[in-house]
């Protein structure tokens, strides 16, 4: 098998089209699309998802990394352009999405307030929510999930900390919105292993 290092373009009906990286294999090992929703600063090229990346293809898995288009654009971003965003997010996955059988998506952040657009628009759908911000979480539903938070963030919020049949919160003590220990680089990198170790169980479990 190959992995080809490819791009889908999409094309939207208001605006320019946009291409997103799509890393897929000939012929397909896996019938599982993952996709990375990043977050407004924190990007695919971060530690976090471009480790979950590799580790995808280690794993001989599909891979779409979302840019959105002010990422791309190199432009500013304000919440009150959050329906547009996600509308041209959730197109671009069901483009991408339309002939596997499950999708499983990695949001960080920003990213995890558009995976709630995805239920019911993706007929398979699991969510590996980072740093979960705003009502994410609720508004996922039944949606199988893990999500991983640190005590010094911002977006933590104990009381929205339930452990269900369905979903499982990895709470790490100190991390800060950047899932790191501020000013301790060692124990940012170590915190960052187990992490991803999570993660890995989490994306690849039924194999």
């Amino acid at each position: 098998m190959t992995l080809i290092q490819d791009q889908l373009t999409v094309t939207y009906a208001d605006a320019p089209d946009l291409d997103y990286a799509y890393n897929h294999f000939e012929p397909r090992v896996h019938n599982t699309l993952i996709v990375t929703l990043p977050g407004r600063g924190y990007l695919n090229s971060h530690p976090m998802l471009h480790f979950i990346r590799m580790m995808c293809s280690q794993h001989e898995h599909d891979v779409l990394a979302i840019d959105y288009r002010f990422q791309q654009e190199h432009s500013g971003f304000e919440y009150e352009d959050m329906p547009t965003l996600i509308i041209e997010t959730v197109q671009a996955i069901r483009q991408a999405a339309a002939d596997y059988e499950e999708v499983v998506v990695v949001a960080k952040s920003l990213g995890t307030m558009i995976v709630p657009a995805l239920v019911g628009e993706i007929p398979k759908l699991r969510a590996l929510m980072l740093t979960p911000i705003a009502t994410s979480m609720a508004d996922i539903g039944d949606t199988p999930a893990l999500a991983i938070i640190g005590t010094d963030d911002a977006a933590y919020v104990p009381e929205k900390v339930h452990n269900s049949a369905i979903v499982t919160w990895q709470v790490y003590e100190g991390l800060d919105h950047g899932l790191q220990l501020k000013g301790n680089w060692a124990a940012s990198l170590r915190v960052l292993g187990d992490i991803l170790t999570q993660c890995e169980a989490f994306l690849f479990e039924e194999e």
